[in-house]
């Protein structure tokens, strides 16, 4: 199956909440299906968890309690 055939795509936001892992679990599980035939999304994906791991290293750490564990 080419991009070509592929008629219907996930929006933006549910690939950038999949990138981040706040996709429901039946939502991941349709966008991974959907990643594995489509290269272009796949690569929208690729760029959206860099830029969320640039965020990761430019911020502060933050200071947790040890009561949290």
């Amino acid at each position: 199956m080419s991009v070509d055939t592929i008629k219907k795509h996930p929006t933006s936001d549910m690939l950038i909440n999949y990138a981040m892992g706040n996709s429901s679990e039946a939502e991941s599980l349709i966008i991974s299906a959907h990643l594995s035939y489509c290269s272009e999304c796949r690569r929208d994906v690729y760029e959206y968890e860099k830029l969320a791991g640039v965020f990761l290293f430019e911020h502060d750490k933050v200071e947790l309690s040890s009561k949290l564990f």
